[in-house]
């Protein structure tokens, strides 16, 4: 842990995010590696697990109905912040324009809906068939459940973990930059990363679960970001686009609304699940 924190904040003084840009190659190819892996593992474990979908054996747990689809509350106020965090990918729109050869507005549309479209695509199948492996023994990470000891599994937690310790840096240089704060003289430019980098250390040993860290971010200042601000910047900087505006303020607060109750039911749950205790 010591070392990973070392290496965060050597890679967070870097004062141009550019140079970290080979941080989300290793991310997506890990998530790309990630999906196929799971599919995969389900082929070659789900015979011995009896959950073959085409093959329901009498002497295991059948893929009943009640494992595809159970309505109810609180899996929806638990689910719907992971879900806006998963793909609310329209506050980096700015800087993906700037990447872009030729932004037209044509092209960032057909990056942001081809982002979203994956993104969906990805995650759908990797709960899936991690679900149907599994099905009530599925943990909220999938890559903790037992897969036999599968060397792959153990070469995907290390590619995760070595793209998340290089995506990092990355996140903390778009920090400085947003309080413009990244043009410090040096001493004060590191002790400021090593203040993130500290208070994010904290956050990763007191937080056991990356799902409620997730869920936390995805009801509380996501919803303001992601959906109130934009409609908000619309209306400062284009103010006779008066449809889009209202319909994006409607949708905005009915996100915020739904995630500050999703909010504060999970503050709930999480206290009387440590009065039970």
């Amino acid at each position: 842990m010591a070392l990973q924190m070392f290496i965060i904040f050597m890679f967070s003084l870097f004062r141009n995010p550019t140079a970290l840009r080979f941080t989300s190659f290793l991310g997506f190819s890990s998530f790309i590696f990630f999906v196929v892996l799971i599919m995969v593992e389900y082929f070659l474990l789900c015979a011995r697990r009896g959950t073959c979908f085409w093959d329901q054996q009498p002497q295991f747990e059948k893929i009943r109905w009640e494992h595809l689809y159970r309505p109810n509350f609180e899996g929806l106020f638990i689910c719907l912040p992971l879900i806006l965090y998963s793909t609310a990918c329209h506050p980096t729109a700015v800087a993906i324009s700037q990447d872009i050869e030729r932004p037209t507005r044509r092209r960032i549309r057909k990056v942001m809906k081809g982002a979203v479209v994956l993104t969906t695509l990805f995650y759908t199948l990797v709960g899936t068939f991690g679900f149907l492996l599994f099905l009530d023994d599925t943990k909220q990470n999938i890559l903790l459940n037992n897969f036999e000891n599968s060397y792959a599994i153990i070469v995907l937690q290390f590619a995760f973990g070595f793209a998340l310790t290089f995506a990092m840096p990355l996140n903390i240089s778009v920090i400085r930059i947003t309080l413009r704060l990244n043009d410090l003289i040096l001493w004060k430019h590191a002790l400021f990363t090593f203040g993130i980098c500290a208070c994010a250390y904290v956050l990763a040993s007191d937080v056991q679960n990356i799902t409620t860290a997730f869920g936390f971010v995805g009801a509380s200042t996501l919803p303001m970001l992601a959906f109130m601000f934009p409609p908000i910047i619309l209306w400062k900087f284009a103010p006779r686009m008066k449809v889009r505006i209202r319909v994006g303020l409607m949708i905005g607060v009915l996100m915020v609304i739904s995630c500050c109750g999703s909010l504060l039911y999970q503050i709930g749950y999480f206290r009387g699940t440590i009065q039970t205790k």
